[in-house]
């Protein structure tokens, strides 16, 4: 029940190797396993990943799910960021000049979490992905955040979608709606790695499945 402190300097083998993380935060263990090759991983950290901003990197569209917040310090001391404030545009956060990321910090660990990813080959950046986090209230989604990254200038949350299914029984009707407002929340542009329907499209079928995924370990049928 307690916080998830995860210093700057962490490295993304430490984080994949953790069993508290592979526990109690899937997520975190899914996105870290897609996380480019296992040089960067042994030598990246996680204050690097979020600190570079880019809109493509895995890591902070499964915190911006996870309802994180970083610790940044400076020449005024120490203060707190929601990581949905924490980035501006591609490669800027909202960092001061002369502060640091110290650490994450995840307030509790979810019911049930995945993260999801396509991309052209191994170690490359994500077309598209996809990180939710979610709580059951019987049958029902009580609450989830869903986190995005490869579609737009920034990483993005997709409140929309979240509005969409808090409430609603998981399925495949259900799925496909917030699926299509997802779509229509991100903003992709066309690259070498693909048409910017084609990420539209990614985000609709990823949505989906990622839930569904997030459901069945929250009721522990997968693991």
């Amino acid at each position: 029940g307690g916080v998830l402190r995860i210093g700057a300097l962490t490295r993304h083998r430490e984080v994949l190797e953790s069993p508290v993380i592979g526990e109690r935060y899937a997520l975190l263990a899914d996105a870290e396993m897609m996380i480019a090759d296992p040089l960067v991983r042994n030598m990246g950290t996680i204050g690097g990943d979020l600190a570079n901003a880019d809109p493509a990197e895995d890591l902070p569209a499964a915190f911006v799910a996870l309802d994180s917040e970083v610790a940044v310090r400076g020449p005024d001391g120490e203060r707190t960021v929601h990581v949905d404030d924490l980035y501006v545009g591609p490669y800027e956060t909202s960092l001061e000049h002369g502060e640091v990321l110290t650490e994450v910090r995840v307030p509790r660990s979810p019911g049930g979490s995945a993260y999801s990813k396509v991309k052209r080959k191994t170690g490359d950046y994500a077309a598209a992905a996809i990180g939710v986090a979610l709580s059951m209230g019987g049958e029902e989604i009580e609450s989830i955040r869903i986190g995005l990254c490869g579609v737009g200038s920034k990483t993005l949350r997709a409140s929309g979608a979240e509005q969409a299914l808090t409430g609603e029984r998981p399925g495949s009707e259900a799925y496909r709606r917030a699926g299509e407002i997802a779509a229509e929340e991100c903003d992709p542009i066309e690259d070498a790695k693909g048409t910017v329907e084609y990420k539209r499209d990614l985000v609709r079928v990823l949505l989906g499945r990622t839930v569904a995924r997030a459901v069945e370990r929250a009721a522990g049928q997968e693991v």
